[in-house]
């Protein structure tokens, strides 16, 4: 009995924004649509107000641009965006995106009659929706975000701009620019006012694509990171960011996946990031250089040792198996922690010296002066993977081992002896500005000029 309610009001809910009525759905999402409040509390309800979709993506974003007081952050949650949209997409709908028909339809008449539904639904809702909460701009977190597409376009042809703030960013090597290129290729145009990158490398990819106009893009950095440098540079120039005091020495090791960036069969859903079959990816890599972070553990007691994957689950599980394959039980490793629950940055500032391979977190933690060491052997020093290999290209400014001794040994080596030349410092500053943001710490204030500018805009 409960079952058949829940469907007859699920099938009257459909019929009736089918039908184009919207002040239902206006008056429910004008209550669940939420603030991001500035830290102390205090919103500026006289600037000008952005609307976050899938508000998640952002990470800190948001708080960033609502601590800046130049503009009120509001945000519509994952779920009811997707919900809303749900009423009117088909079931088919992830392998329509999947294969960019979606965006690109062309004479598919079953993909362009759902669009004029949602589109004309949407315009109307969207209307008295953001009149009612006073919205003047949609900002999005991602250009390959399937659920924000209809937001943004509905959005952007009412005239309040969508603008995205891309925050997935090409890392070298340059193979994954064709790749990125084909996928904006088979998406047409861009649907939204304007898209911020963090580097021109990413800005020139979208470029190229004829996806955007150069004039609709800009390279501004990344948001997070401005209180990071200047944290950072605090740390280079007042004290020596390698005292350790009365505390242990710490490693830490930023876990990576099989998959670690690579595109192949295997991996053709961003979320497998391992191999069902461990038979796919950097396998006897991420076997080897997890088994050695236990190891080095075990003999020097002296030392903390951090693992830390991105997040848990199957990660952690993966972690665990290889770890008790070469016989490790990391509960019985006091001086070893593995945990995602922990902020990156604040491990990087806190330890002296750290493992990586493939990740962001190496370019973060090349702008400090302490050892960063990445190992280079089994799939790794395999040519069949050497495309898919982050940064490659900039290993002379790291320490960089070929086996598992010397991984070993570097770790060891460079806790006794961590100095880091000038000049070495001056290229890890380069390669930092090159594919993340400005050692000035001035991402926000170039954010907000162009933001601003796409609201005055349209107004």
């Amino acid at each position: 009995m409960i079952g058949v309610v829940k469907e007859s009001i699920k099938i009257l809910i459909k019929g009736t924004a089918r039908l184009g009525i919207v002040w239902p759905f206006v008056f429910f999402f004008s209550r669940v649509v939420q603030e991001v409040k500035p830290d102390d509390g205090v919103a500026s309800i006289d600037k000008p107000v952005l609307l976050a979709l899938n508000p998640d993506r952002f990470v800190s974003d948001l708080n960033i641009l609502a601590n800046s007081k130049n503009f009120r952050i509001l945000k519509v949650s994952f779920k009811w965006q997707t919900m809303l949209l749900a009423l009117f997409w088909p079931s088919n709908i992830s392998s329509l995106f999947k294969l960019k028909r979606y965006y690109n339809p062309e004479d598919n008449e079953p993909v362009i009659k759902i669009q004029k539904q949602i589109r004309k639904f949407m315009k109307k809702f969207l209307r008295s929706l953001y009149s009612r909460l006073n919205v003047n701009c949609v900002i999005g977190a991602g250009i390959l975000y399937s659920q924000d597409y209809e937001w943004g376009l509905v959005s952007n042809s009412i005239g309040v701009p969508y603008v995205v703030m891309h925050r997935e960013n090409i890392y070298s090597p340059t193979f994954y620019k064709k790749g990125l290129q084909d996928i904006f290729r088979q998406m047409n145009k861009f649907a939204g006012e304007y898209i911020i990158v963090h580097n021109e490398m990413m800005k020139s990819t979208i470029i190229d694509s004829g996806f955007v106009s150069p004039e609709k893009i800009s390279s501004l950095g990344c948001l997070r990171m401005d209180e990071y440098c200047r944290r950072i540079q605090s740390l280079n120039t007042t004290t020596n960011s390698r005292k350790t005091g009365k505390r242990r020495k710490k490693v830490t090791f930023f876990s990576f996946t099989y998959a670690s960036s690579i595109k192949s069969k295997s991996y053709d859903c961003p979320d497998e990031h391992f191999s069902k079959n461990r038979d796919s990816g950097f396998i006897d890599l991420f076997e080897h250089v997890h088994a050695s972070i236990a190891q080095l553990a075990i003999q020097n007691k002296d030392v903390e040792f951090v693992i830390k994957p991105k997040w848990g689950g199957k990660w952690m599980d993966e972690i665990e198996y290889v770890l008790n394959k070469n016989g490790y039980k990391p509960e019985n490793i006091d001086n070893l922690t593995i945990t995602p629950d922990v902020n990156a940055q604040d491990l990087i500032v806190g330890s002296d010296v750290i493992c990586s391979f493939g990740s962001t977190t190496i370019l973060e933690a090349a702008i400090t002066d302490k050892p960063i060491v990445i190992p280079n052997f089994d799939e790794a020093s395999n040519p069949e993977y050497s495309k898919y290999i982050r940064f490659k290209d900039e290993y002379n400014i790291f320490d960089i081992a070929n086996s598992v001794s010397e991984f070993e040994e570097l770790v060891i080596n460079r806790l006794k002896n961590p100095e880091v030349s000038e000049d070495c410092m001056q290229k890890r500053y380069a390669l930092f500005e090159k594919y993340v943001s400005s050692m000035a710490g001035n991402a926000l204030d170039k954010y907000v000029k162009v933001i601003s500018q796409v609201i005055n805009e349209r107004r």
